[in-house]
């Protein structure tokens, strides 16, 4: 089964999805398609009731995939909703990013920002960012594993919307530290952080010619909450294997001195036993090649990356799908960024493997 599942075979998606789209939503947040066994548990962390929105300074709800259609059509895709301390409160600011494969260009739009935090809830969350003017939105709910994204953009090719149901297969992986990120400096700076990092989804997408199809494919959905340090930059990578495996890397740096906050990373395995290793910073390396400049910006990011595991004998080479995926609206108040769909190669134990994945390049200057 779960090589259905991790390749996608159409049949199976589409069959999920009619079957799914015949529940009641009740129903339908009960269906448990985890593979892994025993489920995974945290010192710091408690799911299902951490997945409900937290009274801390900073905190976002994140997801990337990778969609089919049954027409062969590929699309990747990004939403996020931030809440975020401004000097008169909180605001609550969504971005919707797709990638269109087919004919390779790239589309997002930043919505709000909204005054005050995400809603209060003990029961999961609920978060919904309207972009005014254009009438594009982004919604971003669900708990304990089962979540419903509904998100759409304009721009200047035109308007795509996404309709999806995201379900996790595997267990949470809980980063860092069992999910506790400590930061050295400040000692006041901690965030807590934990992924679910393959997930099943299902759904439509509408592209901007107004035809609107049946897509499935896989996601991957991190949450993050507490109090970052003020001026950082990092790099995160984000790889889901055909193998079943699933790897983070992540690399946060102070942004003037470029010395490393924390360097951290996770591997889990395949199941059903989908044992969990965190990595520490001495695990792994990070490589960055082929310089491009963001389109927007004049930001220098690469379009080519690097990741290996020594101890695992692990090593991937990450392309982008299409150099052009930088996010950045002066106005909004977040800095730019380049969030790209990629393709991933290489080699397990000295065996050929290969994936998708996304890479996340945050808080470079400007020439």
């Amino acid at each position: 089964m779960f090589k259905l599942i991790s390749r996608w075979s159409s049949s199976f998606a589409i069959a999920v999805t009619l079957v799914l789209g015949t529940l009641s939503s009740t129903a339908a947040r009960a269906v448990d398609l985890n593979l892994c066994r025993p489920p995974a548990s945290s010192a710091w962390i408690l799911l299902p009731e951490d997945d409900a929105p937290h009274d801390v300074a900073d905190e976002w709800y994140y997801t990337t995939g990778h969609l089919r259609t049954p027409s062969g059509k590929r699309y990747g895709f990004e939403t996020v909703v931030f809440k975020v301390k401004g000097q008169s409160g909180f605001v609550t600011i969504g971005q919707v990013a797709v990638t269109d494969l087919n004919d390779r260009t790239f589309h997002f739009e930043t919505l709000g920002p909204v005054p005050g935090p995400f809603p209060t809830s003990t029961d999961g969350f609920n978060v919904e960012v309207t972009g005014g003017v254009s009438m594009s939105m982004l919604s971003m709910s669900g708990d304990n594993g089962s979540y419903h994204i509904t998100g759409s953009l304009t721009d200047d090719d035109g308007s795509y919307r996404i309709d999806l149901i995201l379900y996790a297969v595997k267990n949470p992986v809980y980063q860092a530290d069992d999910g506790l990120i400590q930061y050295a400096d400040p000692p006041s700076s901690t965030q807590y952080y934990y992924s679910r990092p393959r997930m099943a989804a299902f759904g439509s997408v509408t592209a901007p010619d107004g035809t609107t199809e049946v897509a499935f494919g896989q996601s991957w959905f991190d949450h993050e909450y507490g109090t970052l340090p003020q001026e950082i930059n990092w790099e995160w990578f984000s790889i889901q294997l055909d193998d079943g495996r699933e790897i983070m890397a992540y690399n946060i740096r102070d942004a003037k001195t470029q010395t490393s906050y924390a360097k951290f990373g996770s591997i889990q395995d395949p199941p059903p036993g989908c044992r969990v290793q965190s990595l520490g910073g001495l695990d792994f390396d990070m490589s960055f090649e082929n310089e491009i400049t963001g389109r927007q910006t004049g930001i220098t990011y690469w379009n080519t990356f690097g990741l290996s595991v020594p101890s695992r004998h692990i090593s991937l080479t990450l392309k982008a799908e299409l150099d052009d995926q930088e996010v950045f609206t002066p106005d909004k108040g977040l800095p730019p960024y380049w969030e790209g769909s990629v393709k991933v190669s290489g080699t397990v134990h000295r065996k050929p493997v290969s994936g998708v994945g996304y890479v996340e390049l945050v808080e470079y200057q400007a020439p």
